[in-house]
């Protein structure tokens, strides 16, 4: 006998407002509710209850937000215990039948009797559970009821917060597995030191019997057999091995995958049969390196967030899993990082199908038992190679050694997976206040608990390495070659944490797509409004866009910088698409929620600096290079594909439009699994009398392979002399500066004077922050007819955006007409420009408040261009004030805005 009762369909439900364990009564069962499903995607199910309970955190989204911590979206779910009752029909009991009831996953703990015979508790809500029960089973009608509470308030991970928050339901399969004498409970295959396939087997058995298992091995897509056998076994459990040689090795490049049948045979019968797929591979260190299948493996990451925008909560479509999956693969991505949150079967059978390596973590506070549910759920995957213990959590002694023993039961359960103890070494490498740190502390090579790192590698195999900061909320700052040296200090494989951390504005295009949908449409409409009210909404697009391409830049900058860092085995960037559940809108992808690439963003371009392979320029902090100067630049190759490039043929062209300026070529020497130097460039800038954009473009060759990378320069030309004997240049607007004007003065204000501004930065704001910068706009106005740009400020604002400020105009009462405009974000609208001009009765002010006391070649020509516009009496201002408005503005008292320092590695939303 071998037969799956299947329990899905309608069940009768009652509801509860609080946790309880009597069963209600048969009259409270005055509803019904589907399995598999999510209680708030049935609400009109809940109307005959008069007493339901509502997440007492839901508020919808407001604008303008809070400057500080702005908390995660939420919805109005249900909270309380959904209780399940269903009836189903057995023929006569066998006295040797093995009975399993299957419950593939509920939200977020659950109670079951069979019967009115209580079986068991169940908490988590990120594996599935199930429960021995031949022994309460009769002939003919038999009843099943499963409380359900989502009332646990001592966990919380990125799957059960924002929008989803902990909407309760059953919310994968119910059955019920009937066999005869013996049942397969668990199987684990995996390769050892020999090369050989360990095969590992559970089962329940009725009563002791002679029990043969036959195995076999097939190609997935041919079926045909390639491997089988036979081993008789006498116990619950069984291990045997058999070789390994003529089956492929799975791989993020090479994803094969077989199937695998096991028999359980009983008197020539088969009782219980096991069918899945396998992949064989090994994950191991190797040193500062990590070796997948003994070769390099360089990890290129990004962060799931749990973001589903039009399900809400994670869906099971496989075909859309595979679908999205390829499209990250298709933008260099190998490696996914499941913050705080368990993927579901589907998601992590496309992972194995289309090679995409796994980082699996448990929600904040999860059980032993949770942790040991969730290796066990996902060892069968090859795509699953890392197990992590948590985000940003503190690792003190305690954390330590609970952190120690989960390691143990990682490596006795899964011996062909490595364990991260943390994402983030907070209380090691960095701290949150005074004591995060304990004792003792050292400085050299950086500041340091020595004692709780040296404890932490004994069991470790790699580190999520923060790296202070200086690969996400300080990226602009940080040489690569100090962190390089910094990291070796750590004698371990580092995963860089969350990289980037960069934001986009919001896409107010996308809301139609949130029709209908259990998110809705609040965020986008709320901020829809708040932007028309700050009379900013037609602008919404080009901020989009510009902050697009601003996110571009610096994301191509951080990724090539960890790559330069050979101690890193790889990064997380946070994030692939956006998740606006998290801090209320939360923009940080390189695609949006619906897995398509933002403006600007090309898979060949993101691929040059994010796949296995990436050419890599030491290039200088100043993109702006001076005309007849020499410079020399270091080329390096990440070399991490499954080939090296030995004997190839590197080429570079400095390119203006299609006009080479400067090239060279050389062969070059490389291994596999390294980043190291390969050659140096060097070039003379021509002599040019106006500035120029260049792209410096390196390309590789190998017979059919061809790899290649490029970098935006700006050349500029020596600078005339200028005479500014008709101008006033000053850096404070008093009554005699007014009066010269009043005459018909020029007069270019170099600062602020007294006006209230906020500093500048070519570090865009950190993602979800409604403090700082996410967009610039350079607007046509003949000071930029000779300066190139592309209608943003790119890197040759760099330095002119470094430690200058910005007017902000939301108390002036002048019209707002920038020709540079600062984008604040969105969550909280500042009207702000660092260069803008008026005419003034008969004469003309320029206001700049960029940083202009650098002798770099962009901030000295745009100075010279500023002036010559001053000087030009034919042009005159867009806008006129009189001078009464001059002075009511320029001499008024502002009250002091204050820029809100972010939080850094420490997500207070997701604290327990």
């Amino acid at each position: 006998m071998l037969n799956d009762i299947q329990l899905n369909g309608v069940w009768a439900f009652a509801y509860s407002p609080n946790q309880n364990s009597v069963i209600p009564s048969e009259e409270a069962f005055i509803s019904e509710m589907p399995v598999p499903a999510i209680w708030d995607d049935h609400k009109q199910n809940f109307a005959n209850f008069s007493n339901l309970q509502i997440n007492p955190d839901y508020s919808p989204p407001t604008f303008p937000m809070q400057m500080e911590f702005p908390p995660d979206a939420s919805l109005p779910y249900l909270i309380g215990t959904g209780w399940y009752k269903k009836t189903f029909t057995l023929p006569a009991i066998l006295n040797d039948v093995i009975a399993t009831l299957r419950i593939g996953g509920v939200r977020l703990q659950a109670s079951v009797w069979i019967n009115r015979s209580f079986l068991g508790t169940h908490v988590g809500h990120s594996t599935p559970f199930e429960f021995s029960i031949e022994s309460l089973l009769k002939p003919g009608t038999n009843e099943i009821i499963i409380a359900v509470s989502n009332h646990r308030d001592n966990v919380i991970g990125c799957d059960i917060r924002g929008y989803a928050g902990k909407s309760g339901g059953i919310y994968r399969n119910v059955s019920i597995k009937l066999t005869s004498s013996a049942q397969i409970s668990n199987v684990y295959i995996l390769r050892n030191s020999h090369n050989q396939l360990c095969w590992n087997l559970e089962f329940r058995v009725s009563a002791k019997c002679n029990y043969m298992i036959e195995w076999l091995i097939r190609e997935k897509d041919s079926g045909n057999i390639i491997k089988q056998g036979s081993v008789p076994v006498e116990d619950s459990s069984s291990q045997w091995f058999s070789d390994s040689l003529e089956l492929k090795e799975w791989s993020d490049f090479n994803p094969v995958l077989y199937d695998i049948e096991i028999n359980l045979i009983n008197d020539g019968k088969i009782v219980d049969t096991y069918m899945n797929h396998f992949g064989l591979r090994t994950i191991e260190v190797d040193s500062t390196h990590l070796l997948l299948n003994k070769k390099p493996l360089y990890l290129r990451g990004a962060t799931e967030h749990c973001y589903f925008p039009l399900t809400c909560t994670p869906h099971i479509d496989f075909q859309e899993y595979k679908t999205n999956l390829i499209k990250l693969k298709q933008l260099g991505f190998n490696w996914l990082r499941f913050h705080t949150w368990v993927p579901p079967e589907e998601y992590l059978d496309a992972a194995d199908e289309t090679g995409m390596l796994i980082q699996v973590e448990p929600p904040a506070g999860f059980t032993a038992s949770e942790w040991q549910a969730i290796l066990i759920k996902c060892r069968k995957h090859p795509s699953v190679i890392i197990y992590c213990a948590g985000n940003e959590e503190l690792i003190d002694e305690n954390k330590i050694e609970q952190l120690s023993h989960l390691a143990n039961v990682q490596k006795k359960l899964i011996p062909d997976a490595i364990f991260n103890p943390q994402e983030a070494l907070r209380g090691i490498e960095y701290s949150w206040n005074e004591l995060d740190l304990g004792s003792p502390i050292v400085n050299f090579p950086f500041k340091h608990n020595p004692t709780r790192l040296n404890k932490l590698k004994l069991f470790s195999d790699v580190l999520g390495h923060y790296s202070w900061g200086f690969l996400s909320y300080s990226s602009l700052h940080g040489k690569w070659k100090k962190l390089n040296q910094f990291m070796a200090h750590y004698k371990k494989p580092l995963l860089g944490h969350e990289l980037g951390i960069f934001g986009s504005y919001l896409d107010l295009s996308l809301e139609d797509n949130y029709q209908n949908s259990r998110i809705n449409t609040d965020l986008i409409s709320g901020c829809r409004n708040y932007l028309s009210k700050q009379q900013v909404l037609t602008k919404a697009q080009l901020y989009y866009q510009n902050s697009c391409k601003w996110m571009h830049s610096l994301t191509k900058y951080v990724i090539e910088k960890a790559r330069k860092c050979s101690y890193l085995s790889g990064y997380d960037f946070l994030g692939a698409i956006d998740h606006h559940w998290h801090r209320s809108g939360y923009a940080c992808g390189l695609m949006n929620e619906f897995y398509q690439l933002k403006h600007s963003f090309t898979p060949e371009h993101i691929c040059s600096f994010n796949g296995a392979d990436v050419l890599l320029l030491d290039e200088p902090e100043n993109r702006n290079l001076h005309t007849g100067k020499k410079y020399n630049f270091d080329v390096y190759l990440s070399n991490y594909s499954a080939e090296s490039w030995n004997r190839s043929k590197l080429h570079w062209e400095l390119l203006n439009n299609k006009n080479i300026l400067a090239s060279g070529s050389a062969t070059i020497e490389s291994e596999l699994g390294t980043v190291n130097k390969i050659s140096q460039i060097e070039f003379v800038v021509p002599l040019i009398d106006k500035p120029v954009s260049v792209v410096l473009k390196l390309t590789l060759t190998a017979q059919d392979r061809i790899l290649s990378n490029d970098w935006n320069f700006w050349l500029f030309p020596d600078i005339p002399k200028l005479d500014t004997s008709d101008l006033i240049i000053t850096n404070e607007i008093n009554s005699d500066i007014i009066n010269k004007l009043s005459e018909g003065a020029s007069v270019l204000l170099i600062g602020p004077a007294n006006l209230p501004t906020l500093p500048t930065s070519f570090q865009m704001a950190i993602c979800g922050r409604p403090a700082g910068n996410i967009a610039t706009v350079v607007y046509d106005h003949p000071i930029f007819s000779d300066f190139p740009h592309q209608g943003f400020c790119d890197w040759q604002f760099a330095s002119l955006l470094e430690n200058g400020c910005a007017v902000v105009f939301n108390e002036i009462s002048l019209p707002f007409e920038p020709i540079i405009e600062v984008v604040s974000s969105y969550k909280n609208v500042f009207k702000q420009t660092c260069l803008f001009e008026f005419a003034a009765n008969k004469g003309r002010l320029t206001v700049c408040t960029l940083n202009m006391n650098t002798d770099e070649p962009a901030s000295k020509w745009l100075f010279s261009q500023i002036i010559n516009h001053c000087q030009q009496s034919t042009v005159q201002p867009a806008i006129t004030i009189t001078l009464d408005k001059l002075k009511a503005a320029f001499l008024k008292q502002y009250s002091s805005l204050n820029q809100i320092n972010t939080d850094k590695a420490f997500d207070p939303n997701a604290q327990l």
